[in-house]
C-alpha cells in the first residue's frame, strides 16, 4: 500500500469544513448586513441635563408623596413603614454599605417591606413625617446631620 492508497484519517472532514466556510462565505457577501444603517438625531447635552433633573424631581416627589406609615411593632415601639430613598438611603444615620442597619442609637431597619420601603423602629425621622403630615416627609435636615 502506497502513500496514493492511503488516505489521511480526517481529510475527508476538513475537506467538508473547507467547503462549508466557502459556502458561508459566498453566502454573506451576496446577503445584506444584518445591521442597518439609520439617521439619528443629534443629541443637545442641555436638553438632555434638563429632563434627567426632571427626572430625578419627579421620583423625589414620589418619595415624598410616600409618606411615613404608622403601624403597630410586635413589642408595641413605634414602627414605621418608609419609602427607603427618601428616607434611609438620603439620612447620614444609614450604614455604609454592604452594612445595612441604621446608626442612630435605639433607631433600627426591622426589615425590607418590599423593592422601595423598610420598616423602621423609632425612627424620629419617620415620626416626625407622620407628625407633619402637611410637610415634606424625610427632610428635617437637623435629623439628618
Amino acid at each position: 500500500m502506497g502513500d496514493a492508497d492511503r488516505d489521511d484519517p480526517l481529510s475527508d472532514l476538513a475537506d467538508r469544513v473547507g467547503r462549508q466556510g466557502a459556502d458561508a462565505d459566498a453566502d454573506e457577501s451576496s446577503e445584506a448586513s444584518p445591521f442597518e444603517s439609520m439617521a439619528v438625531e443629534s443629541v443637545d447635552p442641555e436638553t438632555l441635563w434638563a429632563e434627567l433633573a426632571d427626572a430625578d424631581t419627579d421620583a423625589a416627589a414620589a418619595g415624598a408623596a410616600g409618606r411615613a406609615e404608622a403601624v403597630e411593632g410586635a413589642s408595641g415601639e413605634a414602627d414605621h413603614v418608609v419609602p427607603k430613598r427618601s428616607f434611609c438611603q438620603s439620612c447620614l444615620h444609614f450604614a455604609t454599605p454592604p452594612a445595612f442597619a441604621c446608626t442612630r442609637a435605639g433607631t433600627e431597619i426591622v426589615e425590607v417591606v418590599d423593592a422601595d420601603r423598610f420598616r423602621v423602629r423609632n425612627c424620629p425621622v419617620a415620626r416626625d413625617a407622620e407628625a407633619d403630615s402637611g410637610a415634606d416627609s424625610g427632610t428635617n435636615s437637623k435629623d439628618r446631620r
